[in-house]
């Protein structure tokens, strides 16, 4: 079938990983009733990739996920925010297997991530120095600056599959993440054609979700169910009648 076991979670989606969660998902929330609960979202760059297989100490660890995560071209290091950092399983496992919990993970990774004020340009200083006068204005060239302001503004996960890498994502600082419960139930108060419409939105909402989740990305097919393959092949037979009248030469000629 070719479904994917685990790596590429940050990466783009597999066929048949794809169509079989989108069908059990349908199952879990049509027959089970189950709804996701929240969903949280970040203004991220790009994952850093940090690759570590020899360390097997938290301790060890932390000297590549610092090392990755002390660079001088991060948005947050000047202006704040809520860096993310994304542990593979086999790095987690390192880490929960010592004691470590997410608040000590947090903490040391904190401790460990600074960078030194001569590392930047003289020019970018001048700069940091207007946005953030208390760290970077009047400091020593040795002056180390954290990642971001707090511990507590390090987001971490796990996600991923096997092999010893981990992923640091800067986000776009001076911003913070946002988590919402997700609420698909119409208002208590609404009457019955509010109701109806609020219907209609999840329907069509799924329905577009449903195509996405089904879409043959290697051919450029999709695999829509029969209903809906039918409302777009008349749809697209009327467009292409519309074409043929317009390109159509005129009447007793022959192109």
């Amino acid at each position: 079938l070719g479904i994917t076991g685990g790596p590429n979670a940050l990466g783009n989606g597999h066929r048949a990983n794809a169509v079989i969660g989108r069908a059990v998902r349908l199952v879990l929330q049509n027959v089970g009733g189950a709804r996701a609960s929240c969903v949280t979202v970040c203004g991220s760059e790009a994952p850093h990739n940090v690759n570590d297989h020899g360390s097997s100490t938290p301790e060890a660890m932390l000297m590549a996920l610092a090392g990755t995560a002390a660079t001088t071209g991060s948005n947050n290091v000047y202006l704040g925010g809520e860096p993310l950092v994304i542990l593979g399983p086999e790095h987690a496992q390192t880490l929960a297997g010592s004691g470590w919990s997410k608040a000590n993970v947090k903490q040391r990774l904190w401790e460990r991530v600074r960078v030194r004020l001569d590392r930047f340009s003289a020019e970018n200083l001048a700069r940091f120095a207007t946005i953030d006068p208390a760290r970077f204005a009047g400091q020593p060239p040795g002056t180390e600056v954290a990642w971001c302001p707090a511990p507590d503004d390090l987001m971490v996960i796990v996600a991923g599959g096997p092999g010893k890498h981990s992923s640091l994502v800067p986000t776009f600082g001076a911003t913070r993440s946002v988590t919402l419960a997700i609420d698909e139930s119409p208002p208590a108060a609404a009457g019955a054609a509010d109701r109806d419409a609020h219907a209609r939105t999840t329907r069509g909402r799924r329905s577009r979700s449903a195509r996405v989740a089904e879409a043959d990305y290697r051919g450029g097919r999709t695999t829509a169910r029969p209903r809906e393959r039918s409302a777009w092949s008349m749809a697209s037979r009327r467009r292409s009648a519309a074409r043929r009248s317009t390109e159509a030469p005129p009447s007793g000629r022959r192109s």
